[in-house]
């Protein structure tokens, strides 16, 4: 079985619904339900479950039989998408960490601060 765009356009349509309007429902922006609808972009199950429910319809209505697995499809995407990531150098990394170290401690005085001032009754916005 795999996902039908066209039939993803055709519930809209039929449920009398924009774009706009099905894409504000389902918490998505009118251009990836264009996309959903144009099978330029697959819809995330929790999303494609929200469209269903909104049209009125079972997510198996969705689907047709023959054509690529959806799962494989899916597979074949990730695996491209992760081919082109680049990964970081060690330099790079061991760069990232003390950033992350110095923010950290940042944090932490900013806490403890803020601790003491709360203790001894002093809060930021008073004025002695």
């Amino acid at each position: 079985m795999r996902l039908e765009p066209s039939l993803l356009a055709a519930a809209r349509q039929d449920a009398g619904l924009s774009l706009e309007q099905a894409g504000e429902a389902v918490s998505r922006s009118a251009e990836a339900l264009r996309r959903y609808e144009s099978g330029s972009l697959v819809p995330a199950s929790p999303v494609l479950a929200r469209m269903a429910k909104l049209y009125r319809r079972n997510v198996k209505d969705f689907y047709t039989e023959g054509g690529p697995d959806l799962v494989a499809a899916r597979d074949a995407a990730i695996k491209a998408r992760n081919a082109t990531l680049t990964p970081l150098s060690p330099r790079q990394v061991q760069r990232a960490a003390v950033i992350l170290s110095e923010g950290n401690a940042k944090l932490g005085n900013m806490a403890a601060q803020r601790y003491r001032h709360s203790k001894h009754g002093n809060r930021s916005g008073d004025r002695a």
